[in-house]
């Protein structure tokens, strides 16, 4: 037997979903917004790249934050990990370094940014 849930139930989910989605982004705002002046600050170079940074793109509670290191400023990697631990708290942040991309990885990244 086949269960068809009525077409209001899944417009009244898709919604929730929507909302939940929209919350999150709010949340992670301002710890995205202090990670990057704090590396600012310390004089590196970057940019939130992947699913965060575009407003259209579905940004679900399993996605990571994205952030392109164009300049490390001198700083290891670890050393930059260890900041973005500190200021994003709500969600897990990956970081690519521009210096392990090839010139095409690198533009296709900052194109879907």
């Amino acid at each position: 037997m086949e269960f068809t849930a009525p077409t209001g139930l899944r417009r009244s989910r898709f919604g929730n979903l929507r909302q939940g989605i929209d919350s999150r982004r709010a949340l992670l705002r301002p710890q995205i917004d202090r990670l990057m002046e704090r590396l600012e600050g310390v004089g590196v170079k970057s940019e939130v790249i992947g699913s965060l940074a575009r407003e259209s793109a579905p940004f679900t509670e399993g996605s990571k934050v994205d952030v392109l290191i164009l300049d490390d400023a001198g700083l290891r990697g670890f050393r930059l990990l260890e900041i973005a631990w500190d200021e994003v708290r709500d969600a897990p942040v990956d970081l690519v370094f521009a210096r392990d991309l090839t010139e095409a990885q690198l533009t296709a990244v900052r194109r879907h940014a």
